[in-house]
């Protein structure tokens, strides 16, 4: 390309690959540092690239690029990568999960560095419900979520900066998007028009900085948004009619600002001037069929109705007032609908919380809850069984239906909430000092009522403090009348009682001791020895011992 064409300084070099387009420099005099530079600054600013010219890897960064074989008619590749200077790895690691990674933690860090600027901060912790044109959930993997929602939140950021009219900012976070959604399985954003938006919003940031040559190295995007909406919407639009039952289409308006785009990067990118101006041509037919009578537009505004949603109408309903109206009250309810739904997932957002998270390390499932709900069971409950199964719904109902394991759950359900509710988890949590003594009182005759009750009661009770951290539990069977409660650390279940100690407060109390004669009770679970001593010493004389041989976390109690 000639010398300041188009009004860009300098010499135009044609680029292709991680980056498609003209780059601009001042002369092939200039180094290869300062082209490298410059490609990185258009593709985001900390972008690490490699340059190939010829079948050769540009890597010293000193010569010119006359030194370098490269001449105004070149055609440079440029690819992304870990290390600019490294020939056998480069191209390949931008496949890699490292790479992946790296990417993914730059975008990150970048982006909580913007969120710092500013009051609004940036959170990815909300639910995704993502649906395609149809209305049909599209399936997230796991995976891709991270990438997807830290893409659609900077997005939403960009849109709030460009509206401000901080184009500079604005252009930073849609880079960012960019990067985050590149990250993605291809499959899942070309199923949904976010990316195809997202690439005109940054198109259109640049043009309103005067970023020339930005704007040069923009056809590829706007390429990809192009086939992206076509996907999204159907070629002519076909899918977007059947939503709407219009001959018009609410997004013309995209398309509009897609094509007076597609004519300025024609234009910066040495396009012809045919077809630049039939890009502006088409614009302008799609701008008219935008334009409403003013009267009418008065009308609905004088019936209540919102300037937007009043044009949107009008529009939608090629001038029509009576069918304005009508799309408009359709709109309203469609609208919250979507509300209602939205705050359903946020209602949900905030109630699984409580709820804890499984052994995985999930949050319980809502439809499994929901199907067990239905069937009549107590919410909190369900839950928690869901909870304990890790979200297998058919043995969280198994457990439900046994009238012994229910019972169960539900005790150590309420101890757990009893001692959140007394703040003692977290405290014991951040101490690591806890330690548990349940006694229990049972009839001295074998067999007798509630005898065996109270055993598994008890054991239910330690199998909550084990899992919430306590250590060095001991469960032990007294004789009737003997239960010992200490009110500053008892919990007190009738003939079971709860006591949690510090270690001073165990040493102190030495509960054992008075307990010298009761049975211990055997748990059907345990933890590796942690190396602290136990309370109770082999020879069951209740006398604390540092050398005593029983594991902290006692399999044998």
């Amino acid at each position: 390309m000639a010398s300041g064409a188009r009004g860009i300084g300098g010499l135009g070099l044609k680029v292709t690959g991680a980056l498609s387009g003209t780059v601009f420099v001042e002369s092939l005099d200039c180094t290869v540092g300062s082209l490298r530079t410059e490609i990185s600054r258009l593709m985001g600013g900390d972008a690490v690239v490699k340059m190939i010219v010829g079948g050769r890897t540009l890597q010293d960064d000193s010569r010119t690029l006359h030194e370098a074989g490269v001449t105004a008619t070149s055609r440079i590749l440029v690819t992304r990568g870990s290390s600019a200077s490294s020939d056998d790895g480069g191209v390949a690691a931008v496949n890699t999960g490292a790479d992946r990674a790296r990417r993914l933690e730059w975008v990150r860090k970048a982006a909580e560095a913007l969120a710092a600027r500013d009051s609004r901060g940036l959170s990815d912790d909300y639910a995704l419900d993502v649906e395609n044109q149809s209305g049909s959930s599209v399936a997230v993997r796991p995976e891709d979520r991270r990438n997807l929602v830290l893409g659609l939140v900077l997005h939403d950021k960009a849109k709030a900066t460009l509206k401000r009219g901080d184009y500079a900012t604005a252009l930073e976070e849609l880079l960012l998007a960019e990067e985050a959604l590149a990250l993605c399985d291809p499959s899942l954003t070309s199923a949904i028009d976010n990316l195809p938006l997202l690439l005109i919003d940054l198109v259109w940031a640049a043009y309103k900085l005067r970023d020339v040559r930005r704007l040069a190295v923009s056809k590829e995007r706007l390429a990809k948004a192009r086939a992206g909406l076509a996907r999204a919407h159907g070629p002519r639009l076909e899918r977007l009619r059947n939503l709407t039952g219009a001959a018009f289409s609410p997004e013309l308006a995209t398309y509009l600002r897609l094509e007076v785009l597609e004519g300025l990067v024609g234009y910066y990118s040495g396009e012809s001037r045919t077809a630049v101006e039939g890009s502006f041509r088409a614009a302008q037919a799609k701008w008219r069929r935008l334009q409403v009578s003013d009267e009418a537009l008065a009308l609905l505004q004088g019936m209540g109705y919102e300037l937007q949603e009043s044009r949107r109408g009008l529009r939608l309903s090629g001038g029509d007032v009576t069918a304005a109206v009508d799309f408009i009250l359709e709109q309203r309810k469609a609208e919250a609908e979507r509300n209602a739904r939205r705050k359903r997932v946020s209602d949900w957002n905030h109630e699984r919380i409580k709820y804890g998270k499984t052994p995985s390390g999930e949050y319980v499932d809502p439809d499994q809850l929901d199907r067990l709900t239905g069937l009549g069971y107590e919410r909190r409950l369900a839950a928690e069984a869901l909870r304990k199964n890790g979200n297998k719904g058919q043995e969280a109902l198994d457990e439900l239906s046994s009238p012994e394991r229910r019972r169960a759950l539900e005790l150590g359900l309420a101890l757990k909430e009893g001692l959140e509710a007394t703040h003692f988890v977290e405290k014991q949590r951040l101490t690591g000092l806890a330690r548990a003594t349940v006694s229990f009182e049972a009839a001295r005759t074998q067999g007798a009522p509630g005898d065996e009750d109270s055993k598994q009661f008890a054991i239910a009770i330690a199998r909550v403090v084990d899992e919430v951290k306590c250590s060095d539990i001991v469960v032990l069977d007294v004789a009737p009348g003997m239960i010992l409660i200490i009110r500053i650390t008892a919990q007190d279940f009738g003939d079971v009682v709860l006591h949690l100690f510090t270690n001073e407060q165990r040493e102190y109390y030495d509960i054992e001791s008075f307990y010298a004669a009761a049975e211990e009770v055997e748990l059907p679970f345990g933890q590796p020895d942690q190396g602290a001593p136990s309370g109770r010493s082999e020879s069951g004389s209740g006398q604390s011992s540092s050398t005593s041989s029983n594991p902290t976390w006692s399999t044998k109690i």
